[in-house]
């Protein structure tokens, strides 16, 4: 009889005791401590060819078997942003962010590490920058792994800082949208790009938050049972935005801009959004009954970057409005007689104002 991975006892005055190790398993090892890491940037210079292989994957379900790894611990006693940037690379390096250094062998016997929340990948010549996202305290570890067998030196910066959280006084007013306790929704549905939102109350609490609506759509859309009476507000960002409690909120895709309409109860606003640019709104939930079209005012101006001014007014379906300005109350000069609705509120670009002028007055009419 052949026993297989098994030490096995003979006693002439005793009965045959078999001893059956368990499967042996090579966790990640340490090979520099940082210790804890405040804001600010961390130099970190390696080789692959150094580390270990004591992590063939980063995902039960990884596609590509890693090589030689190089392990960095550290600690953070605050919620903070990790960014990671390239210095300079020989060959092709990965980087993932795990709070555990366990493995685990999965079904083709390769190793995986199992305590992965992060992963960046720095396919462009150095100097690149990608982000981690944001992190609560805690104690974490990184792992410089090789993708391919030429990996070796790597240099990178390590930067922690605090996300600025967004202002509250900077959000563009949409008014009452819907009734205590009512059922409505928020989507971004007619926007040309990949959007994400997220909703706040005004505590700075984050109660919901959605990256595409359905299987086929790259929309955005919250479903609310109803809101308690009170102030709320909306974040607008690109793909890969990370939202947070405490108004903080993180775009990080360098690539999705464009048009981006948002849809409300009642209403709508549209506009273009920037890259790495996240739109920030108001709403009010308070009464019984659903709101009704509000009279028309303008709501919010605005100067972009490039000088031109963006006015916000409210406004009624299908309705057609001018737009006037002066610097002086008396003396009016039209700018457009026929700016088309787009809901319950409608946005009109001055693209070229006297910007010499201390000061000018805009008003919105039905022509």
């Amino acid at each position: 009889m052949h026993f297989s991975a098994c030490n096995f006892i003979v006693r002439i005055t005793a009965p045959i005791i078999l001893l059956c190790s368990p499967t042996l398993r090579a966790d990640l090892v340490v090979n520099e401590d940082l210790g804890t890491l405040q804001e600010g940037t961390v130099s970190l210079n390696h080789n692959t060819k150094l580390g270990a292989n004591n992590s063939d994957e980063y995902s039960r379900f990884g596609s590509h078997v890693y090589g030689n790894e190089i392990v960095f611990r550290f600690a953070i006693e605050n919620r903070l942003l990790l960014d990671l940037t390239s210095v300079s690379l020989t060959g092709d390096h990965d980087f993932f962010l795990l709070n555990s250094l366990s493995t685990e062998v999965n079904n083709d016997g390769l190793r995986f590490a199992t305590g992965t929340v992060g992963e960046v990948v720095l396919d462009d010549l150095p100097p690149e920058t990608e982000s981690f996202g944001f992190l609560e305290p805690g104690i974490y570890y990184l792992s410089a792994d090789s993708y391919d067998e030429t990996a070796a030196d790597f240099s990178i910066n390590l930067s922690l800082s605090r996300p600025v959280p967004l202002d509250q006084q900077s959000a563009i007013p949409l008014g009452r949208i819907a009734a205590t306790n009512t059922p409505f929704s928020i989507d971004t549905v007619g926007s040309v790009f990949d959007t994400e939102l997220g909703v706040w109350n005004k505590d700075g609490v984050l109660i919901a938050s959605n990256d595409d609506l359905d299987a086929d759509s790259l929309q955005s859309r919250i479903d609310f049972s109803g809101l308690e009476a009170g102030t709320y507000y909306i974040g607008l960002g690109p793909y890969n935005t990370e939202y947070y409690s405490d108004f903080i909120a993180i775009a990080q895709d360098d690539d999705e801009s464009g048009g981006y309409q948002l849809n409300y109860p009642n209403g709508n606003i549209d506009g273009i959004l920037k890259a790495n640019e996240l739109l920030f709104f108001s709403f009010e939930i308070e009464g019984t009954t659903p709101p009704v079209a509000q009279s028309l005012r303008i709501s919010n101006i605005s100067r972009n970057i490039d000088g031109s001014i963006k006015i916000i007014f409210n406004s009624a379906p299908e309705k057609f409005y001018a737009v006037d300005i002066s610097d002086d109350l008396v003396n009016w000069l039209e700018l457009d007689d026929s700016v088309k609705s787009t809901g319950s509120r409608t946005s009109f670009i001055h693209s070229t104002p006297d910007l010499a002028s201390p000061t000018l007055f805009y008003r919105v009419r039905e022509p």
